[in-house]
């Protein structure tokens, strides 16, 4: 069920799951410079949803929002419909501002990366999770 939550054992098997995987290759890039940098882990779980790169300590995650999955507004306008998903750009935003919220209620700061901005702009992109790091 799309924005369903998991339990914490079927969110490490996802978790497993992507990280053995090269489906976005942009997402890897930007999680692994993260844990490289940082340490914290990829695609681990919290609060009943799956979080690209989590520092526990810190109390940050990373979101990366593929522009096609994610329906980017600067490129899908809200009655687009994902061919593969059949979810409407309203139903994926949704979730993403929902998940993003209840993170934040869990005391987490919530940084989205969009997949444009990231391979427009990388070292940009970095900073501002830099700037969150050094601001905690």
């Amino acid at each position: 069920m799309f924005g369903k939550k998991h339990t914490d054992e079927a969110l490490k098997k996802i978790g497993e799951k992507i990280n053995s995987s090269r489906v976005s290759q942009a997402e890897h890039s930007l999680t692994d410079k993260l844990v490289n940098k940082h340490g914290g882990g990829k695609n681990l779980g919290v609060g009943g949803w799956s979080c690209d790169y989590v520092h526990a300590d810190r109390k940050i995650i990373v979101e990366f929002f593929g522009d096609f999955w994610h329906h980017n507004p600067d490129i899908y306008d809200d009655s687009w419909i994902n061919p593969f998903t059949m979810r409407t750009t309203a139903a994926v935003r949704e979730r993403d501002q929902r998940k993003i919220k209840e993170l934040q209620e869990l005391g987490y700061v919530v940084i989205v990366v969009w997949e444009k901005e990231w391979k427009s702009n990388q070292e940009s992109q970095l900073k501002r999770i830099d700037d969150a790091f050094n601001q905690l």
